[in-house]
């Protein structure tokens, strides 16, 4: 469901023309679109969510990728290439909540009982689908970019720091731990 928002609500956008007045109308809406799908997933297996993603770093990246592609002549352009570099800028900025503690246990632990830090150690790669042809059809286009996105999620990496119970006897009060990340997961 979640992707297919995302594809439902940048299709309806991108096929409004008369509605967009300036490219930064389109960076602000990827902006918009993709942090809120971000928002509607978690980091995979541990159900950590995001607090506050990157989205002006987002909308910036894609303001020059919009352009780069109009200073581009006709023919083969990587306008897609360059909104992959938006997206990192979303992850090298973007806050994970601190709410809920990772259902995986830290190493050596065997339950979290608090989040005391979460960072993105590495806002993951794109694979980047290269020169494309110009296009008037907005569906290929936004396949396109989910593709990529989809790609993507599953790069992210980084650590938690918690508060979590060890094997100990007697029992011990909770004693800080880490744990390391990879993925992140869009439910539908």
């Amino acid at each position: 469901m979640s992707f297919s928002l995302f594809k439902i609500n940048m299709l309806t956008f991108m096929r409004n023309q008369e509605g967009i007045e300036e490219y930064q109308d389109f960076s602000e809406k990827f902006a918009q679109e993709y942090d809120s799908l971000i928002k509607r997933g978690y980091q995979s297996f541990n159900f950590v969510r995001i607090e506050k993603g990157g989205t002006d770093f987002t909308k910036f990246k894609t303001d020059i990728a919009c352009q780069s592609a109009l200073a581009v002549e006709e023919g083969l352009h990587t306008f897609l290439d360059d909104v992959g570099d938006s997206i990192i800028s979303y992850w090298k900025s973007a806050q994970l909540s601190l709410k809920t503690p990772p259902s995986t246990p830290a190493t050596g632990a065997i339950l979290n009982t608090a989040l005391t830090g979460a960072l993105i150690t590495n806002a993951g790669t794109i694979t980047p689908p290269g020169p494309l042809q110009p296009t008037d059809d907005s569906e290929v286009f936004v396949d396109k970019m989910i593709n990529m996105i989809r790609s993507h999620l599953t790069t992210i990496q980084g650590t938690y720091y918690t508060l979590s119970l060890y094997p100990t006897f007697p029992p011990a009060p909770p004693s800080p731990g880490s744990l390391t990340f990879k993925g992140w997961s869009i439910p539908g």
